[in-house]
């Protein structure tokens, strides 16, 4: 049984199931989804709780003889299963899948199980030992909060503690806290803390939020897509900050402006986004964001990103002859603009 996180309150208040599987790559939101079910299963009587870290070179037998032994302390005791990796190797897939059978052929009343995995790939929500888990339980998958949507979510967990901000302050936070939602809690936990309930300036915001910002390369490409030069150019700076290689954020640049050109190309020649989208590796939200990219940029711009990347990846790898004392990171700033309209790189 498939659930969303927003339905599990109401599912809890009807009773709890004998499996749950919660999985997601929000820290924070996995943590908190597996605390409401922790909860309801104390309140349940399931005061003994269980833990087996498991990974591919575990002792899966473990899986098998803790779920038939007895509670010692309780009527009920709750089983977590911890899969960091999402991967179980071969035993692994088989005692899961095997475990998932056993529940559904013989219900168990004095257990209940919380199975917490990472985001699984399409490859690992079709295996046999997923599939099974989902038959035989509750599967919870926790969103990934993109930036986009990161003010709003922001300003749903302030009205939590009635307060509230403006979009221009609820975007200041979100810039601060990109890619990392732990420390968006703890500083809307803070702000709730030290200021009062109602309107938050940005004066008081400006003064408390620390910038916690965590950035990946996989961002910088989300940014130059969506055409925010501004954003890009604070992820590039957050990712050297940070110690990245220049050559991987070389690489996912050119990636990018490899792709808008092939897809322009094929456009140009009456071809479909459907015809080709596969060739291209155009999934999920990268579709539609390759393809406002594709309508917004040229062709001339994009071959001339790719050779200044071409220059950028050299001045990273020490081969500065003809290029003076050009900072390679400078280097590559100056071809975000090209990723916004037609306008020339500085």
């Amino acid at each position: 049984m498939l659930l969303a996180p927003a339905q599990l309150d109401q599912h809890l208040a009807r009773g709890l199931a004998g499996l749950y599987m919660v999985h997601g790559d929000e820290p924070l939101l996995t943590l908190e989804t597996a605390d409401r079910i922790r909860a309801a299963a104390r309140a349940a009587g399931a005061v003994e709780r269980q833990v087996l870290q498991m990974d591919a070179r575990s002792d899966w037998s473990q899986l098998t003889t803790q779920s038939a032994s007895l509670s010692l302390f309780a009527e009920k005791r709750l089983m977590e299963i911890r899969l960091p990796t999402g991967k179980p190797g071969t035993s692994g897939a088989q005692a899961l899948a095997r475990f998932a059978r056993g529940l559904q052929e013989h219900p168990d009343d004095s257990q209940i199980a919380l199975v917490l995995l990472p985001k699984l790939d399409k490859t690992g929500k079709s295996s046999e030992w997923f599939t099974a888990l989902v038959s035989a339980g509750v599967a919870i998958e926790v969103p990934t909060i993109e930036r986009d949507a990161l003010p709003r979510w922001i300003g749903e967990r302030m009205a939590r503690h009635q307060q509230r901000a403006s979009r221009e302050v609820l975007e200041f936070i979100a810039d601060r806290v990109e890619g990392n939602l732990l420390a968006a809690h703890q500083e809307i936990e803070k702000l709730a803390l030290i200021e009062p309930a109602g309107e938050l300036s940005m004066e008081t915001v400006q003064a408390s939020v620390l910038n916690v910002a965590r950035y990946g390369v996989q961002q910088l490409s989300e940014a130059l897509l969506s055409g925010d030069i501004a954003r890009a150019q604070r992820i590039a700076d957050g990712l050297r900050a940070e110690g990245e290689g220049l050559p991987l954020v070389v690489w996912f640049v050119a990636e990018d402006a490899r792709t808008l050109l092939k897809y322009k190309t094929f456009t140009a020649a009456g071809r479909s986004p459907a015809t080709f989208k596969n060739e291209l590796r155009l999934w999920g939200p990268r579709e539609g964001a390759v393809g406002q990219a594709a309508r917004r940029v040229t062709l001339a711009a994009m071959r001339q990103a790719l050779v200044g990347l071409e220059q950028v990846d050299r001045l990273s790898k020490g081969l500065t002859q003809g290029t003076g004392k050009l900072d390679p990171w400078e280097a590559l700033s100056r071809l975000f603009p090209l990723f916004s309209s037609a306008a020339p790189a500085r």
